[in-house]
């Protein structure tokens, strides 16, 4: 017979009367019964609704019946074997959701204090994001957003650093007016030459930025 692993299982408690014995054990929140023979188990039962903290004794009761199957076998016997270790198993079960419910909240106060740390990260680069097509907007000049750079974690422009070169050959110059002459098609740029990729770029960023807050969000919640 396949073993089963629970999370708790009460002594070996003999059936007076007969040559069996009678264990009770929980999994969680599902309650089992087990006969043994000697140290072998040979009858495993799983009580799948309890209504109660603790499974109908009466139905243990049937069921050690139906699996022993002796004559005459008296149910006050089992009855009595059930009571003396429900008084030990109902203990530990109290102890074992007390115990489970705590590790439960450290966990939600660990996930939701990493999420928290996150969040505020990601709001960070977001708000880097805004400053930077905010100033571009507003007629900043290459050298400004070069130099706008320098108040975050270097790691936030990430990808817009390819577009360095660009940004210091505009130099003093207004990127939105680079911009407008790019829009006219009057001449070809290439992918890293063009501010209006680097701010396709920004807006992709932004989005995905966006999507992770609303994630993380839902995590504190």
């Amino acid at each position: 017979m396949k073993e089963t692993k629970f999370d708790f299982l009460t002594q070996k408690l003999k059936i007076p009367g007969t040559s069996y014995s009678l264990q009770l054990g929980f999994l969680g929140d599902v309650w089992f019964s087990q006969i043994l023979k000697a140290d072998n188990v040979i009858a495993t039962h799983e009580y799948e609704k309890c209504e109660d903290k603790y499974p109908n004794q009466n139905e243990i009761v049937k069921w050690v019946l139906r699996a022993v199957a002796i004559p005459d076998l008296n149910p006050h016997r089992i009855m009595n074997t059930i009571q003396r270790l429900a008084k030990e198993i109902v203990a530990q079960k109290e102890n074992y959701d007390r115990e489970h419910k705590q590790l439960v909240k450290e966990s939600k106060q660990k996930t939701e204090k990493i999420a928290k740390k996150q969040r505020k990260m990601y709001e960070e680069k977001l708000n880097f994001f805004n400053t930077i097509k905010g100033k571009i907007e507003a007629g900043a000049t290459g050298d400004e957003i070069l130099l706008e750079y320098d108040n975050y974690p270097r790691h936030f422009a990430g990808i817009l650093r390819m577009y360095d070169a660009t940004l210091k050959r505009i130099g003093d110059k207004k990127i939105i007016n680079y911009i407008l002459k790019e829009r006219k098609g009057s001449t070809k740029f290439s992918r890293l030459d063009s501010m209006d990729a680097y701010l396709e770029v920004i807006k992709v960023e932004q989005k995905s930025i966006q999507n992770k807050l609303q994630q993380l969000t839902s995590i504190s919640h």
